[in-house]
């Protein structure tokens, strides 16, 4: 009789939590190199209004608790986020990801600039380079520290290479 090896079965929603998991953790990174953009003034907080605005549904967050929930609010969305991003790893061969991270993290810029500059949140004056360069690192940002993610963390990594 043949030695079967058992693998575990893993479930879909465990996928996601742990996409999530990591999602929310990256946007924590994502919104740092933001915050060091704009505390040394090379950067406009363009991302603080577009995420205020999807939080709060208005355009400037006033005082730490508003500044609290733009946070969590983009936490909420880069956990969706790193979600999708995990199922497109898993049916995806491993010496792309780095690619797919850094791919998710631009197609964010774009889609965030779009949003912002159409939904008139973006005002003039605020899209200098220095804003678009930092706007986009952190984006990139993003999408390379879920890969990461995938990398390193032991129970993300079995659900995506299962």
């Amino acid at each position: 009789m043949q030695n079967l090896k058992k693998t575990p079965m893993y479930y879909r929603g465990e996928l996601i939590l742990f996409g999530g998991a990591a999602g929310a953790a990256a946007a924590l990174l994502k919104l740092l190199v933001h915050h060091v953009f704009e505390w040394t003034g090379l950067a406009k907080p363009f991302y603080t209004n577009i995420t205020s605005y999807l939080v709060h549904g208005h355009f400037k967050m006033k005082g730490l608790t508003g500044f609290f929930f733009g946070e969590l609010g983009d936490m909420a969305i880069g956990a969706f986020l790193g979600a999708l991003i995990s199922f497109v790893l898993r049916h995806s061969r491993p010496r792309y990801h780095w690619w797919l991270g850094a791919g998710l993290g631009f197609g964010i810029w774009f889609a965030s600039l779009a949003f912002g500059n159409l939904a008139k949140i973006i005002k003039a004056g605020q899209t200098d380079p220095w804003s678009l360069f930092a706007h986009l690192l952190a984006m990139v940002a993003f999408g390379l520290s879920i890969v990461l993610a995938s990398r390193i963390w032991p129970a993300y990594r079995e659900r995506i290479e299962e």
